[in-house]
């Protein structure tokens, strides 16, 4: 094992990038994440990536889990994490690659969705909707894998009508509503559902994993959500958050 199991100082470190995450405490975030990553240990915060991925920092954060899963294989956060930076960094193969290698490995269904999300970025559509059938397990995570695959397609018709039975479901969760409306083209939906995720309590917490969900940029405009809008200042941010992949239903 290359790196030294995890130190006091690393673990206190950790708690205090998620403990300021979800105190709101944001301006204090991007130096404590250049201390995480010059730490050479096999501990690292749990939300990491919601401050990363889409804001300039994708090779950091695929360092980050790249020491994961040294440290522990068998662990499926640091192949879930690593999958996601290499579609940041544009690396699409890679992602595929990572994806593979972790199943051998663990089976986890977010890694099972990174495989297909990997697909779908590459534009290997017809391999992304293979991997729905065979890997993709429950009625609504199905349904919202074929609405992601309509809109990466283009596919309004498809898009929308999967978009309707998707809110019908009895375990559709709020945050995901937000990722689908904002990829099937649904801006002032779209809107509208971040509006009230950011007046609930942590609803800033929801709003800041909708990016790096939906892979789509801004997922809602800004002033809707003036709670999520101060920490993004304080944390200084960039918006709209990168994106590995452009949706066709979406026009902003």
């Amino acid at each position: 094992m290359p790196y030294a199991p995890a130190s006091d100082e690393s673990h206190s470190l950790a708690a205090a990038v998620d403990r300021a995450l979800l105190t709101a405490n944001w301006q204090s975030l991007p130096a404590m994440f250049d201390d995480v990553v010059a730490q050479s240990t096999c501990y690292i915060p749990g939300w990491v990536d919601m401050t990363t991925l889409a804001y300039g920092q994708a090779h950091e954060n695929l360092i980050l889990n790249q020491r994961l899963i040294e440290c522990d294989p068998l662990d499926y956060v640091g192949w879930v994490g690593a999958i996601s930076a290499h579609l940041w960094l544009g690396d699409y193969e890679s992602g595929i690659a990572t994806a593979i290698e972790g199943k051998r490995e663990v089976s986890h269904r977010q890694i099972d969705w990174g495989l297909f999300m990997s697909y779908v970025v590459a534009g290997r559509f017809e391999e992304a909707e293979a991997r729905i059938d065979r890997d993709i397990r429950g009625e609504t995570r199905a349904l919202r894998a074929r609405l992601v695959l309509a809109a990466a397609r283009g596919d309004a018709v498809v898009a929308n009508s999967l978009l309707q039975k998707y809110l019908a479901a009895d375990d559709a969760r709020d945050d995901l509503r937000t990722e689908l409306f904002a990829i099937a083209g649904k801006r002032d939906l779209a809107n509208r559902s971040a509006a009230e995720i950011d007046s609930d309590l942590f609803g800033y917490m929801l709003l800041m994993q909708i990016p790096i969900h939906c892979m789509c940029g801004a997922p809602f405009d800004l002033e809707v959500a003036p709670n999520f809008t101060q920490l993004l200042a304080d944390a200084n941010l960039p918006w709209p958050p990168n994106s590995p992949i452009d949706w066709p239903l979406k026009d902003w």
